[in-house]
């Protein structure tokens, strides 16, 4: 039976209903635990937020862990100097592109249903707008993960449309999208030999018009270009790259498998960190399903496979990449556990997989669909919990003791030396106390209203 258009109102209404509700949850989780105050990585922005002599260009190209991310650092620091300096700014930027993300997707799954929206859709507010992202709208620098993966997605969303990247607007997106990906961070690297490579042949099959795809000249150049200067960016990344020595070595195949399982269960958000066993078997027999119908969609697709690869293609690479992560950092799961920004990193592989079987003409996808949606669903509580013991808990609570002696008077001297490894926990107290005077000089609250040490007689 075919979808009335009665259906597809009420379904939208459902979906949008939900979007909105979900970003006001968001919302009224956040506004009470924000904070004015940076946090990690967010003091690395201070000098220039203060009008301090910074060479503009060096600071954006800096590296950070594995990371260079100028776009990211560009943006977020457009955003606090905006707002005088208020560091909470930049976790409404973060809160905006994860809600804006998520309103595109339900746009773009409608486009790839024909112009039809299911109630099964709520899948991408339900897991872009949980507070399990709590992480994300506390602290400002969680934009190299926001941007990187919306970055990604961009890409991603691409291939899945029924001409893939064979009209203008589908290949503009994905090349400027590709282009940006190695100017934001390790993450969006890591995806760009796939993507890249892929795209280079769409371009060159556009462009030849070969193998049954579209003979578009002026398409296929452009791929061709983005998918060389891509490469080439990502040749410069590792210009003067430093390996992070402080990692810890990998502990071997067993213990690093568990870990790869249990990141590849985060897609459900937050929630998974209570249950690790339920979560991972229910997120094996979804990725895999999901793959699998994947796999079967380009089987049936003819002698012109190849051009609908593109999207089983992503779905491979997002598998892969959010079991690397994993991998990568199993050597600090029994110290320090998994980081709550994780949850982003297997977002791209469960959005390939609602993307799957929205494609599907078998009986159970609205079966999966639906299912996943449910489950989510189910979770939101859960996932709203979790980002506050995770994280948001120990934020609230380091941010309140600090402005409480701020607010009592407590000298800058003191501040650092208090609150030093809670705000930056690499750093000596006196870096802490110089940035924190910088934020003071330049009348940029609450560090306008703090004390100095008396000089001593």
């Amino acid at each position: 039976m075919q979808p009335t258009s009665h259906d597809d109102r009420t379904a939208r209404a459902i979906v949008w209903a939900v979007w909105a509700g979900m970003l006001a949850l968001l919302l009224w989780s956040y506004i009470p635990n924000s904070s004015r105050i940076p946090l990690a990585e967010d003091w690395y922005t201070v000098p220039l937020v203060t009008g301090q002599p910074v060479d503009l260009a060096a600071w954006l190209w800096e590296q950070n862990n594995e990371h260079r991310m100028p776009v990211a650092r560009l943006l977020l620091l457009g955003v606090l100097k905006a707002s005088g300096g208020d560091y909470r700014a930049g976790g409404l930027l973060n809160m905006t592109l994860l809600a804006a993300g998520a309103a595109g997707l339900i746009l773009f799954v409608r486009r790839l249903r024909g112009g039809r929206t299911d109630i099964g859709d709520v899948v991408l507010p339900l897991t872009l707008l949980h507070f399990g992202h709590s992480v994300d709208v506390l602290f400002p620098f969680q934009i190299t993960f926001v941007l990187s993966l919306g970055l990604v997605m961009i890409v991603g969303c691409t291939l899945f449309l029924p001409q893939s990247v064979t009209t203008p607007s589908a290949a503009g997106l994905a090349g400027a999208a590709l282009l940006l990906l190695p100017l934001s961070g390790f993450i969006g690297l890591l995806f760009v030999p796939a993507l890249a490579g892929y795209l280079f042949y769409a371009g060159w099959s556009c462009w030849s018009g070969s193998r049954g795809w579209p003979h578009r000249r002026a398409i296929g150049t452009w791929l061709i270009v983005a998918s060389i200067a891509t490469i080439a960016l990502s040749g410069v990344y590792f210009v003067g790259y430093e390996h992070p020595w402080w990692n810890p070595p990998n502990p071997g195949i067993v213990p690093s498998t568990k870990v790869v399982l249990k990141v590849l269960s985060l897609g459900f958000g937050a929630a998974p960190y209570f249950w690790w066993k339920p979560a991972i078997v229910l997120a094996v027999m979804f990725l895999c399903g999901s793959f699998l119908a994947a796999l079967h969609r380009v089987a049936v697709s003819g002698p012109n496979w190849d051009y609908v690869a593109g999207a089983v293609l992503f779905f491979a690479v997002a598998i892969a990449f959010a079991a690397a992560a994993g991998w990568g950092r199993a050597g600090y799961e029994p110290t320090a556990g998994i980081p709550l920004r994780y949850v982003n990193l297997v977002i791209p592989a469960y959005l390939a997989a609602y993307f799957t079987w929205v494609l599907s003409p078998s009986r159970l996808a609205p079966l999966f669909a639906r299912g996943l949606a449910l489950v989510l669903l189910i979770l939101v509580p859960v996932n709203t919990v979790a980002g506050h013991r995770l994280f948001a808990d120990w934020y609230h609570d380091g941010m309140t003791k600090l402005q409480t002696d701020i607010d009592a008077g407590v000298p800058i001297e003191q501040l650092a030396e208090r609150h030093g490894k809670f705000l930056v926990h690499w750093w000596t107290p006196d870096q802490v106390a110089r940035h924190m005077y910088m934020l003071r000089d330049a009348g940029i609250a609450p560090f306008d209203r703090a004390a100095v040490m008396p000089p001593r007689r």
